[in-house]
């Protein structure tokens, strides 16, 4: 067979009810629902296979949801993170510079391995997170890229900004926070934004001092029980 034999060969037309009973055929006896729909955290279900009929239904939930996602990159509280991955420091500023010119707005170290930093890395590192917000998530064992602050010149110091997850207390430039709360296991377990919520400010009460916290709260606009 050609390729322009290839082209030219026409489908049937094939119903939901036909691909369905296919499927069923395909996983053995399983059962469809289970098997090959799927339930968010959300309470959403996921199915295998959307038909137009299907998209009609939703009505202009389809459209909107595809204008949040081409149109929330353009908010500014919204950056671009992605990890990168490499084996060793020299391996990771390359990839970082190559990420940052193919868009990717933060620099990026989630300590997957550890690396012994040169001074030099550190002072080219040291250049970019003064250009690029930084986020940094750090073991006890892996705190050397640390250093980097000490390469950043002291009237740069308060354009460095970002955050730094440790299991350790640091200290950092102003602008980089060092404080943080972690939601996302409340988020797995299946809470909502108003349990994450609850939660953080639960263990902000507990690190902050009172009248601090108070504060916080007055300026967010939270009533206080």
């Amino acid at each position: 067979m050609t390729i322009e034999s290839m082209k030219n060969i026409q489908f049937p037309k094939r119903t939901y009810s036909e691909w369905q009973h296919a499927a069923v055929k395909a996983i053995k006896g399983k059962p469809f629902e289970k098997t090959l729909k799927t339930s968010t955290i959300e309470d959403i279900t996921l199915e295998p296979l959307y038909t137009k009929n299907m998209l009609d239904q939703l009505g202009s939930y389809v459209p909107a949801q595809v204008g949040a996602i081409q149109h929330g990159k353009y908010q500014p509280s919204w950056l671009v993170a992605q990890e990168v991955m490499a084996e060793s420091a020299e391996q990771y500023l390359t990839l970082v510079k190559d990420d940052i010119l193919r868009g990717n707005e933060t620099v990026v170290y989630t300590g997957f391995g550890k690396f012994d930093w040169t001074d030099e890395q550190l002072s080219e590192l040291a250049e970019l997170i003064i250009e690029k917000p930084l986020y940094f998530k750090l073991t006890s064992d892996d705190q050397d890229i640390l250093r980097v602050f000490d390469f950043v010149a002291p009237e740069q110091l308060a354009h460095v900004q970002g955050v730094v997850f440790s299991e350790e207390a640091v200290k950092a430039p102003e602008n980089v926070r060092t404080q943080l709360v972690d939601t996302i296991p409340i988020h797995h377990a299946g809470g909502t934004a108003v349990h994450e919520l609850g939660v953080a400010l639960s263990i902000l009460s507990e690190r902050m001092a009172e009248s601090d916290f108070r504060k916080l709260l007055k300026i967010r606009g939270f009533a206080l029980l």
